[in-house]
């Protein structure tokens, strides 16, 4: 607080504060005065901090959509917002492209940090533009398939930017046709996606280049788990491997951190210009790269200490609301 606390102090010949004749602290009908400054100067620094920000990020599944197939108007309009007073916005997914497309369309984002990190597109006038893309290497991503290949029980989504290979699986009944539901409405407004249903992983083209391998194990079995783990053991270093959620496996040779790296150099992004949000693992390379990272209420526990802040649930819309509340003054 410097100067501003109100006690009685002096300062040294070398420019230090001296307290120690303040007598403030240690009178009890002194108390609420001492926490009155406390939360006056918590409020200043928080508005100092604030003040920086030129950028915010979020990840979109239980961080900023409920839903796994739909998106609030309030979202759709805290973008529009943020775009409008000038702030750079940024959608970090582990979904692919085009998974996060369907919602990336309606926020109209400047940049999406898609697959896990492993693609940045930068949007100019509706149209994509790719800046920045990491693959599988062929070696690693046969060897995955190879391993995997012959489970049953799976469902397997292998995704390159223009292309998405999924599996139905009696597992899940639902799930195939669901994504592919969306996708067919993504295809409506962009002709460059192509969705292709295999019977199972024998039927996919092996010189397709990936971004991201993502494994469903809807009856967490332990054979398919431990064969996951071993995968991710043996090439270490060379490929990035995550549980997102209990069921969800995923491989890819970058991550929300890496892509961050890159997009906060190419856009001249500085740290305590950057405010983040998430929820799971996967967010905390994102958070890590931001002077306010800030975590949604539902978040993982992990997660939760990377945050210099905790807001309201994504079921409450406490992304919104931090973002409304501390950027957008409303």
């Amino acid at each position: 607080m410097e100067d501003k606390c109100g006690g009685n102090f002096t300062y040294t010949k070398n420019g230090v504060k001296d307290c120690s004749n303040c007598l403030i602290p240690h009178r009890r009908e002194n108390y609420d005065y001492i926490n009155n400054k406390l939360y006056e100067f918590t409020l200043s620094q928080n508005k100092e901090r604030f003040n920086k920000i030129k950028a915010v990020a979020t990840d979109l599944d239980h961080t900023l959509i409920k839903d796994e197939f739909a998106i609030d108007d309030i979202s759709i309009e805290t973008f529009k917002k943020l775009k409008e007073k000038g702030y750079k916005t940024i959608v970090a997914t582990a979904r692919g492209f085009y998974q996060a497309y369907y919602f990336t369309k309606k926020l109209n984002p400047d940049y999406v940090i898609s697959d896990n990190g492993a693609l940045v597109t930068k949007f100019i006038d509706g149209n994509k533009e790719i800046i920045y893309k990491v693959e599988i290497p062929k070696d690693i991503k046969l060897d995955i398939i190879s391993s995997i290949e012959n489970f049953d029980n799976l469902i397997f989504m292998l995704e390159s930017r223009d292309d998405l290979y999924v599996n139905p699986c009696e597992a899940e009944p639902d799930f195939c046709d669901k994504h592919v539901e969306i996708f067919k409405k993504v295809q409506q407004f962009d002709k460059d996606l192509r969705v292709n249903i295999m019977r199972n992983l024998k039927d996919f083209p092996k010189d397709k280049p990936l971004t991201r391998i993502c494994i469903f194990d809807f009856l967490q079995t332990d054979e398919v788990q431990n064969k996951l783990k071993k995968i991710a053991e043996k090439y270490k270093g060379r490929v990035n491997y995550i549980q997102s959620f209990q069921t969800v496996f995923e491989f890819g040779c970058s991550s929300k951190g890496q892509a961050m790296d890159f997009l906060m150099d190419y856009a001249d992004i500085k740290k305590e210009e950057l405010m983040s949000f998430g929820d799971s693992l996967a967010d905390i390379p994102l958070l890590d790269k931001s002077g306010i990272p800030v975590a949604v209420d539902n978040a993982r526990e992990e997660l939760k200490e990377h945050a210099m802040y905790i807001t309201d649930s994504v079921f409450e819309n406490g992304t919104d609301k931090f973002i409304r509340e501390n950027l957008l003054n409303e």
